[in-house]
């Protein structure tokens, strides 16, 4: 079940649209859709710990880049409570704050300036 959802919002952050074409209410739409497979993972998070069960994955890893973006997009979202619960977690991990929690651009242009800031300062 988990093995077949599709996160469309992640589609922003890989091309899935035009950069030059990309817009808020792109962002909106890929969010909506999004929600709506993020239900799946909500409901399993009810009764698991972590994505793939009661210790941390791969799996954990993959949607904590997709989730922080998901989460700090400016957009309406259903009530994910689980997901945010696990999300909520995520957050309080040095190396999640480290290595995920930095930020990040909506067009590949942005990607490239915020890169070359985080070499600048040795990161």
């Amino acid at each position: 079940m988990l093995g077949e959802l599709d996160i469309p919002f992640t589609r922003t952050s890989f091309g899935g649209l035009d950069p030059e074409d990309r817009g808020p209410e792109d962002h909106k739409a890929l969010a909506k859709s999004s929600g709506r497979s993020l239900n799946i993972l909500d409901a399993h998070l009810a009764s698991h710990r972590y994505v793939a069960g009661d210790t941390p994955t791969m799996g954990d890893v993959a949607f904590s880049l997709a989730s922080y973006q998901y989460f700090n997009i400016e957009s309406e979202r259903p009530n994910l409570r689980h997901l945010t619960a696990w999300y909520k977690c995520r957050r309080e991990h040095p190396g999640y704050q480290k290595r995920i929690m930095m930020p990040f651009g909506n067009y590949p242009r942005d990607w490239l300036e915020l890169e070359r800031g985080r070499e600048a300062e040795g990161r």
